[in-house]
Order: structure tokens, then sequence, then C-alpha cells
């Protein structure tokens, strides 16, 4: 499985098999760099532009929204409803986390999660290979949050995402602050996994250029 991250959550997925997956695409007013590949699958957590900017995906995609489980070209994928916010939806409302199944690998992307940790949310996630979860705080859990959900649900692989570098023109914290509270990470461009080697690359993984 190949993985890169184009920016805030959106990441670019390929499977073994050549199946192709683009999670949250945003539009070009994020200031993050433009999403500029063809997918087969794309999934949308919550209709904010800076997540459900599927326009900008080339090709004709199978969209996937909400909550359910479908089954696509051998990718298995799961939506399960969580808030926004800390306060049931009441400021932002919901969004979707979505686990993904392939290559014998479970990949796990918390979308906007606002919500303190919440032991529903941990059992979706528990255990999974990959989690991708939000960092920047403000519209999504920040840094303290997101240790306390990655402590719970102990991914292999932890990749931050929704966090501010330059260029982005959103009021989030950057990764910071949760990098060095995890206690070390690997910055690289992008990542390749298996069965057989994840144990090797466990950790912390901050997807940069």
């Amino acid at each position: 499985m190949y993985i890169k991250h184009f920016g805030h959550s959106s990441f670019y997925i390929k499977t073994a098999k050549g199946v192709t997956i683009i999670t949250d695409p945003y539009d070009e007013t994020v200031g993050a760099p433009k999403i500029n590949e063809t997918a087969d699958i794309v999934t949308v957590s919550h209709d904010h532009y800076d997540h459900s900017a599927v326009g900008e995906v080339k090709g004709k995609p199978r969209i996937v929204r909400g909550e359910g489980t479908w089954d696509i070209r051998g990718v298995e994928i799961e939506g399960k409803r969580c808030f926004h916010d800390n306060h049931g939806g009441s400021l932002r409302g919901a969004c979707t986390m979505y686990r993904f199944i392939a290559d014998g690998l479970v990949v796990c992307h918390m979308a906007d999660i606002g919500e303190d940790l919440n032991q529903n949310i941990v059992d979706f996630a528990k255990g999974c290979d990959v989690l991708m979860i939000p960092v920047g705080g403000k519209y999504t859990i920040d840094a303290n949050t997101a240790m306390q959900y990655c402590r719970a649900i102990g991914a292999k692989i932890v990749i931050p995402m929704h966090y501010y570098v330059e260029g982005v023109k959103l009021d989030i914290a950057p990764a910071g602050s949760f990098l060095a509270g995890m206690g070390g990470y690997r910055r690289v461009k992008e990542l390749e996994i298996d069965r057989e080697n994840i144990k090797m690359r466990a950790g912390v993984v901050y997807l940069q250029d």
C-alpha cells in the first residue's frame, strides 16, 4: 500500500492491486497544494469546502459519503458518524470517520473529529494499522486530545493531519506540539507499507516534502 499526503485531511492511497482512494479533497482556497490525481474512490467526511471538493479529483471516482459499508473493487470501507465539536454537533455538525481494509491492512481516517476521548470512537479505530488523526485544534481536536486517542487506539503507524503549514489559510496550529508530545517521528514524503514491513515502519510519520 502506498500513501501520500496532499495536505490538510486529504490523502492518496493506492493498493497493491492499483485501486486508488482520495480522502477529503479540498478546494484551492485552503492554500494547500493542488490535488492533481485521478482516483477510483473518493471519501467525503462532511460537506465543508475544505473536505468535499470532489471536482478537484480527476477521473470518474465512486463518491462515498456518510455512515455505511461498501466493498468497492476489493476495498472494504466502513463509515461511522462522529461530531465535529465537543457539544454533540451543535456547533459544527457531524462528520464521518472511515475505515479502509485492503492489502491485509486497516487504515482509519478520523475526519474532523472534535470530541474528547470517547470509547465508541476508540472502539471503531482500535488496533488499526494506520491512523490518520487531526491535530491542529480549533475546528478539531487539539494535539493533547489527539495524543490521548493515539494511546487508546494503539495504531502501528500514526499520521497527523489538519494542521497549519505555510500557505494554509486556516487558523489552526502546526503539528509541532503533537510531534514533540509523541516523542519522536519520521519525516518522509511518502509511505509504502505491507504486512511484512509495517512493524519496521511503526511510529509517528510526518508526511511532508
